[in-house]
């Protein structure tokens, strides 16, 4: 694998508090706090509005799966780790 960083992002992901339509008198907004999300893996791109991080990595030929793609508006802290043996 080339010189990738593995980091840890923690982000705040949106919530949903109702599947169905609601009357606005009968919304509750009691649980409706953004939630905070601790995401580990391989930078595979990072652009102006985002990054994609991966939890898995193939070697033959470059494969990455289970990508997530967060925005950086939503992101609260990036710490790289220190992988030298990967």
């Amino acid at each position: 694998m080339e010189n990738r960083e593995i980091v840890i992002v923690e982000w705040l992901d949106s919530v949903t508090s109702t599947h169905n339509w609601v009357l606005e008198k009968d919304l509750e907004f009691e649980d409706t706090e953004p939630v905070k999300i601790i995401t580990l893996g391989i930078v595979v791109k990072i652009s102006e509005k985002y990054i994609v991080v991966a939890q898995n990595y193939g070697y033959s030929p470059n494969q990455f799966c289970n990508t997530i793609t967060i925005p950086k508006g939503c992101i609260t802290k990036i710490d790289k780790l220190d992988c030298k043996n990967i």
